[in-house]
């Protein structure tokens, strides 16, 4: 293995243990409490899938009517 590969791997590794412990110090700070932080967080990531499934639907209607243009230029 080459030296910008482990360097690379190890930048990565180094980023997401920063990450885990800004996130969980973050959590200590938080102005409010444990339970209110975990359902904030938790109607976010509702939210976010929710958000997610309408942009998948929009894709994949919008790759539809691509196709459908396609297939009539191609005709």
């Amino acid at each position: 293995m080459n030296s910008q590969v482990r360097d690379t791997g190890f930048n990565g590794l180094m980023f997401m243990t920063g990450l885990i412990a800004g996130f969980g110090t973050g959590l200590l700070f938080a102005p409010r409490s444990g339970e209110e932080t975990l359902k904030r967080l938790r109607h976010l990531a509702i939210d976010a899938g929710v958000s997610s499934g309408r942009l998948i639907e929009d894709v994949k209607g919008a790759a539809g009517i691509m196709c459908d243009h396609t297939k009539r230029l191609v005709r």
